[in-house]
Formats: C-alpha cells, structure tokens, sequence
C-alpha cells in the first residue's frame, strides 16, 4: 500500500488532530509500514533466518579456526573398530658387537700327584695286556723280529732237505731258439718255490716248463717267439 492510500483511509481520525499534517504525515506511515509488513512476513522471516544462519555461521568458524586454517565442528567420534591381524613377523636383525671379555674364574685345586710305579710293576701291566701294544709302538722292535727270521730261515735252510732262503727275481731274453733257462741259484723246496711268468702271463710247471735235477735249470715245452721275456721268481736254496 502506498503512503497516499494510508493517509486516505486514516482521513477521518487524522482530522481530529487540529489539522496538524506532521502527525496526519507520521500515523500514515505508521499504518502502511503494518500493513506491508503483514504482508511479506515470510519474505522477511525468511531473509532474517537467513541472515541469523550466516552470523552464526561465520561466529563458529572463527571459534572453533585452526592453526592451519579453518575448520568445521567436530563430528561425533564412531565406534571402535575390531582389532587388526598380527603382521608377519620381520627378519632379523644383525647381531650386536660383542660384549666385553669377562673377568677370569678362579683357579681350581691342584690334583693329588700319581703314584709311582716301579718296573715290576710298569711290566707286570703291560704283560697283562694282549694284543694291545703293537710292534711298532716299540722302538726297534720291528726291524729286530725281520732280522731274525730272516737268520732263522737262512740258518735252517740245508742243501739236503731243500730248505728255503731268500726270494730271487731274473728275467731272462728269450728266442725262437730258446729251449732251457739258467738260473743263478738253486731252487728251494726241491725245485717247486718258483714262479715262471712268459710274457706277464703265468707258465705253470710238468706243462710248460720242467725243472732238471740241477735244481737251476727250466727244460721249456713250447716254443717261445723272439724277442721275449720270462720273469722267474723263486726262493733260492
């Protein structure tokens, strides 16, 4: 409603006030300023609302204004959640230095000393051992035992009953022509402590060789290629 249609409505009560137009003026305005507020109430509730909100928007924001910046207000804090799985355990670690040398034990009690044996006794012991003590863990003793049986069988050997002496080794050339070998010493045990190798190959005796009575001489039964060997071990008479 404009101002002009307020003060004509008003008309008949503005008239009783000794015709002063600063009042008729003031009441008229009062009227219209009513009305037009009746009618955009909404409209100016609504802008108000409006205006609160963003007041109260911006107070809170500079309350609750964090050192990097502004932020909103705090939400409500959720639940907890379940606890997560154990992780896989991680490798080891290398190993620290070591540490300092440790101060040195006590030293323990000297022992009670042995007793001492006499000779009687050291071989008394040493007898009542059997197949213990080798040849060797004795000084000497092994060359002493090969020296003599090697006396003993020399000394036992007779032309007589064809005792043995000491092994012999000779090899002999042979031909096409070949027909008998000589040997440097007699064979013991009548003839037969001998070994004949033609060729690396044993010969055996009664078939391709005989011994004469000589005892040193082998009558061959075949006959050998030329530009061969025989190699005869025997024991000597």
């Amino acid at each position: 409603m404009g101002l002009k249609e307020a003060i004509r409505k008003n008309r008949t009560r503005t008239a009783a006030v000794n015709g002063d137009i600063s009042s008729l003026v003031i009441q008229a305005a009062e009227h219209a300023v009513t009305e037009w507020i009746g009618d955009h109430k909404t409209e100016i509730f609504a802008h108000v609302d409006s205006v609160v909100e963003d007041t109260l928007s911006d107070l809170m924001r500079k309350t609750f204004k964090g050192p990097q910046g502004e932020r909103g207000m705090p939400g409500m804090k959720g639940e907890k959640g379940a606890q997560g799985n154990v992780g896989p355990r991680g490798p080891q670690g290398a190993p620290g230095p070591m540490g300092p040398k440790g101060p040195q034990g006590i030293a323990g009690n000297p022992g009670k000393d042995g007793a001492a044996d006499t000779a009687k006794q050291i071989a008394a012991k040493i007898n009542s051992l059997e197949d213990v003590i080798e040849p060797k863990a004795i000084k000497g003793l092994s060359g002493a035992l090969n020296n003599m049986r090697t006396a003993l069988r020399e000394k036992t050997a007779t032309k007589a009953n064809g005792g043995m002496g000491n092994v012999v080794h000779e090899t002999k050339a042979l031909t096409s022509a070949t027909t008998s070998v000589t040997l440097s010493q007699k064979i013991a045990a009548n003839g037969f402590a001998i070994w004949a190798y033609y060729q690396g190959q044993l010969v055996a005796r009664g078939t391709h060789y005989t011994v004469s009575s000589d005892r040193k001489t082998l009558a061959l039964t075949f006959t050998p290629d030329d530009n061969t060997n025989m190699d005869l071990i025997y024991m000597r008479s």
